[in-house]
């Protein structure tokens, strides 16, 4: 879903096998050269894949940059 709403419920957390996949995507990932910044969507499981990529390849908050940040056009009108 791509309501607000529902982005964060801790129902759309990553599984263990989707955590054992990002961790393995890492590996591939570190075999590249560095990246200096992570674009990530605000679900749930988007977050936690973001953090883990992060805290694994040592990139720093300020270079993590949550989907909304580009004023998503979802979030602005006469309904807010």
């Amino acid at each position: 879903s791509t309501n607000p709403l529902f982005a964060t419920n801790v129902e759309n957390k990553l599984s263990d096998n989707g955590r054992a996949q990002v961790l393995q995507t890492i590996k591939t990932l570190e075999k590249l050269p560095n990246f200096s910044v992570v674009r990530y969507a605000i679900q749930m499981n988007s977050v936690e894949t973001a953090d883990l990529i992060g805290q694994e390849l040592k990139i720093g908050r300020s270079s993590m940059v949550p989907e909304f940040n580009f004023l998503d056009p979802r979030a602005v009108g006469r309904w807010d």
